[in-house]
């Protein structure tokens, strides 16, 4: 999918940086200063070329409060300051902050009165039930960032590459900001569409596909911070059998075989899809296209020092997993939908 950008991209940078150090986010002068050359609105102007303005704006907002909420709270050791306890009830108040727009819980906190603000806006341009998945998406997305809290004060990451992945579902608020792409175009998908097992299993790629690409990308900036966060390629390091180097070729491997499967399933969704699925399934791709464009001359992960020992294959296969094998059980369910039958399709999980 060739890339593309909102034409009011400048404009929705420069107010989505407005809004942010309005609400007094990020609260470190050094992280300001990182967001403000990073320009997220950047992002979001990729992701939705064609958004309606206000709710792009809001959508825009949402991510620009991710970035900051991470670099402030997750990255770089922040959460040290945090017990396990105190973070677990600091982030179900967030939660419950992002349920009502209201940001009494958590009074004089900057990240609560932006996201209420965020929470209260969407009031005017999604619907209830829109609303109501995406703030289902961000308890969830809470929920991931206590466990990863737990997994970083036991030391490094030792779970093995199922436990990693289920976490990367939810830690890095892919499905938090999918639960928007339609409500950023003005538009919304069926209920019993977006919840069809193809259709949540492409979601799930999509947030795996831009989450592994982060990993890439980011290893350096978690790494040189001390954050002690989780990545793809550390984890498939670990294995002795596979040195620092054999990892990030694996880890490509990897992620070209999610996205080789993502494009067989979504075209046997876009079989019978409707045109409002149509948008979203091509929205899908967009993220990941528009994550790929929007990394690769981001301040955010510039790597001066290049953390590999030369230029991945960007062509690489995995040494686990094939075509008809997925590499992780946890993922194991997206290679049933592959046939073309859904009535040989085993049941999807059931969200929480």
């Amino acid at each position: 999918m060739p890339g593309a950008i909102h034409p009011d991209a400048e404009d929705i940078d420069a107010r989505t940086l407005a809004w942010a150090f309005g609400h007094g986010i990020p609260e470190s002068a050094r992280h300001r200063a990182r967001l403000e050359a990073v320009r997220p609105g950047l992002l979001t102007a990729r992701v939705v070329p064609d958004g309606s303005r206000e709710p792009l704006q809001v959508f825009t907002d949402f991510h620009t409060w991710l970035f900051a909420f991470d670099d402030d709270h997750c990255d770089e050791g922040a959460g040290d300051r945090w017990t396990a306890d105190g973070w677990a009830a600091h982030l179900a108040r967030m939660g419950r902050v992002a349920e009502t727009g209201d940001p009494a819980l958590l009074t004089g906190d900057p990240y609560a009165r932006a996201l209420a603000d965020v929470s209260r806006r969407l009031r005017g341009c999604a619907s209830d039930a829109q609303r109501a998945s995406w703030a289902r998406a961000v308890r969830d997305y809470f929920a991931a960032l206590l466990w990863e809290r737990v997994q970083r004060s036991a030391g490094p990451f030792t779970g093995g590459l199922d436990e990693y992945v289920l976490l990367r579902l939810r830690n890095g608020a892919m499905q938090a900001s999918i639960a928007l792409l339609d409500v950023a175009s003005g538009y919304e998908v069926d209920s019993d569409d977006r919840q069809s097992p193809r259709v949540r299993a492409l979601v799930e790629m999509t947030a795996v596909l831009v989450s592994w690409d982060n990993d890439l990308f980011s290893r350096h900036k978690e790494n040189a911070g001390g954050s002690g966060a989780a990545n793809l390629v550390d984890v498939l390091a670990s294995d002795p059998r596979v040195g620092p180097r054999a990892a990030v070729d694996e880890a490509v491997g990897l992620r070209n075989q999610v996205m080789a499967l993502f494009l067989e399933v979504r075209g046997l969704v876009e079989h019978d899809a409707g045109p409002e699925l149509r948008r979203f399934l091509a929205a899908l791709g967009r993220w990941v296209r528009a994550n790929l464009d929007f990394s690769a001359a981001s301040e955010r992960y510039a790597d001066p020092a290049r953390t590999w020992d030369g230029e991945p294959d960007w062509n690489a296969v995995p040494s686990s997993g094939t075509p008809e094998r997925a590499p992780a059980a946890v993922l194991a369910w997206w290679w049933t939908l592959r046939h073309d039958g859904l009535d040989r399709v085993p049941a999807a999980p059931v969200p929480a």
